[in-house]
């Protein structure tokens, strides 16, 4: 009877270690899963930045903005806090922008990952043409 009891808990254990490496493979942002970038979606944007917000995500601070465009407006999400501090260029409220990114939905709202941000002559390269991160290796310090 012993040898059961033990059995079941040892099996109870590995299954909730599976489910908790899982959910951290897939991150948490929000309390929901994020859907990745799919080069298959890929679209340009151009329109108005309406808002700037930061969230937080469940390993750092992530940079959002809502996009006003001719036909609505869409949540775009650029990368991390300590990345985008560190650019030259910056991006706020009122700024003319055209966004370069894959389409996505968060629940039943869609947004925008973006690749790329151009303001005027200046471009803001966020991940490459798969949709890897262009932090991907820096240091946060």
């Amino acid at each position: 009877m012993k040898k059961i009891i033990l059995i079941a808990a040892v099996l109870l254990l590995a299954g909730l270690l599976a489910g908790a490496e899982a959910l951290a493979q897939h991150g948490q942002g929000h309390g929901m899963h994020h859907p990745s970038y799919d080069a298959a979606t890929v679209e340009t944007l151009s329109g108005v930045v309406a808002h700037v917000d930061s969230m937080k995500m469940a390993d750092h601070v992530g940079i959002h903005l809502m996009l006003k465009t001719g036909a609505e407006t869409i949540e775009v999400h650029l990368g991390p806090s300590w990345f985008l501090d560190r650019q030259d260029d910056q991006i706020g409220v009122g700024d003319a922008v055209e966004v370069t990114g894959s389409r996505i939905m968060i629940g039943e709202v869609p947004a925008l990952l973006a690749r790329e941000v151009k303001k005027g002559a200046a471009t803001l390269v966020l991940r490459d043409a798969q949709g890897l991160p262009v932090w991907r290796g820096w240091r946060r310090n």
